[in-house]
């Protein structure tokens, strides 16, 4: 029920990814994906899958599993869509609990 009415207002922000990615790429995307599941918005990670990807999308599955657990404590996995021909999506929402504080902000 809470992924019908966060997703109704149509704020879902989405996340490009491809498994070639490098680290620094990678720690920036999920800097912002994290700022934003604490703002309470969905996120949709989808991995893009090009060449000879497509014939093995492990390494982009891997991937998406590590984006998960780098999120675990403050977001849920929503879904995760099976390969469809170049893209594989992964929706993650907030914790109903609500996001725990920034530790980047200090406190007032």
């Amino acid at each position: 029920m809470r992924a019908v009415q966060l997703l109704k207002g149509n704020q879902t922000i989405t996340m490009k990814m491809r498994p070639s990615i490098g680290p620094e790429n990678f720690d920036r995307k999920m800097e912002y994906t994290t700022k934003k599941l604490r703002q309470g918005l969905p996120v949709t990670v989808q991995m893009q899958l090009r060449g000879a990807e497509v014939l093995n999308p492990d390494p982009g599955r891997d991937l998406l599993q590590r984006v998960a657990a780098l999120v675990e404590g403050f977001a849920v996995v929503g879904n995760m869509s099976p390969v469809s021909s170049r893209t594989i999506e992964m929706l993650l929402l907030p914790n109903n609990e609500g996001p725990p504080p920034d530790p980047d902000r200090e406190p007032r």
